[in-house]
């Protein structure tokens, strides 16, 4: 996977998004909500990026965010 100075590949995007999907969806219980989690977590993700430590990958820095709003 891409740091945050290399180029994110169409594939790389695909298969963290879907990561984040199905953990997102387990975490939740049904798919609707999942993607809801989902939503949220890339708004946050996008208001939150100049932030982003340099030496997280994209996938784990997501993941990240995605478990502080669990509860």
């Amino acid at each position: 996977m891409t740091g945050r100075s290399g180029k994110l590949t169409p594939q790389d995007a695909k298969r963290i998004l879907a990561d984040l999907r199905r953990k997102a969806i387990l975490y939740r219980g049904d798919e609707e909500a999942g993607d809801d989690l989902v939503q949220f977590t890339l708004e946050t993700a996008i208001d939150e990026y100049a932030s982003r430590p340099a030496d997280v990958s994209l996938g784990q820095w997501l993941h990240t965010i995605m478990a502080r709003h669990l509860n």
